[in-house]
């Protein structure tokens, strides 16, 4: 279901919570399987639809780190639009800062921002949905609209803060999230793939939307399932 609503790119917040909810309360039970399969599954859903769980995705690194820690032929069972599903999904999540986007990362209680997308901490009243929100650039100073009041933004401190015009101030999370398990996915993706395949799985090529060899495992899946249900 969660994965229907990440095809039609139907954002609820109340909905994902409630998965994340599920899902961790499982965790010790979790199957081999399930490991493979719906934790990696419910991960790029979770980024298709804006939807940041820390508590989650802290609960899929520790599965998914522990079978690459263990022998090839464990690793091997996880299939390949898994691996690239949980690769791009961090990615989207929890980005490390470049030298092509300086605002990217994680800000401290505040959200996410990868390329032009900010995706808020907090959801709606409603529930429905999330702040997300577009940045516009110029420079090291960055703008968005929010309740129709434009905010605009300077980094400082060799961009560990945003200084915001209404005096709001952000704090770069450091040491970035996931870095080392980001890493090590980056690494055994890059046995199997290409450098040309390894650079855009690293590094997304445009925030939200899933990198060429992820597509098409994913449609590969999906339409899999869709058989199966007939």
């Amino acid at each position: 279901m969660c994965w229907g609503l990440a095809r039609r790119k139907r954002e609820s917040n109340t909905f994902c919570s409630k998965m994340a909810t599920s899902m961790l309360s499982m965790s010790t039970a979790l199957s081999h399987k399930a490991v493979c399969f719906d934790l990696t599954q419910i991960a790029c859903a979770f980024a298709i639809l804006n939807f940041r769980s820390d508590p989650y995705m802290e609960l899929v690194a520790d599965k998914i780190g522990h079978l690459m820690q263990a022998n090839r032929k464990t690793v091997e069972q996880l299939p390949d639009w898994g691996l690239c599903a949980v690769s791009w999904a961090f990615d989207q999540l929890y980005p490390a800062q470049s030298a092509e986007s300086t605002f990217d990362g994680v800000w401290n209680k505040q959200g996410t921002i990868k390329g032009t997308r900010m995706i808020g901490d907090n959801c709606n009243k409603d529930g429905e949905g999330g702040p997300v929100y577009t940045l516009n650039y110029n420079g090291d100073v960055a703008s968005l609209l929010a309740n129709g009041i434009v905010y605009t933004g300077k980094l400082v401190g060799d961009g560990i803060r945003i200084e915001w015009s209404d005096g709001d101030i952000w704090d770069r999370i450091r040491p970035q999230p996931f870095a080392d398990f980001q890493e090590k996915l980056a690494s055994e993706i890059s046995k199997e793939s290409s450098p040309a395949e390894c650079q855009r799985l690293r590094m997304g090529q445009n925030a939200g939307v899933p990198p060429a060899r992820l597509h098409y495992e994913l449609e590969r899946f999906s339409s899999a399932v869709t058989l199966r249900s007939r």
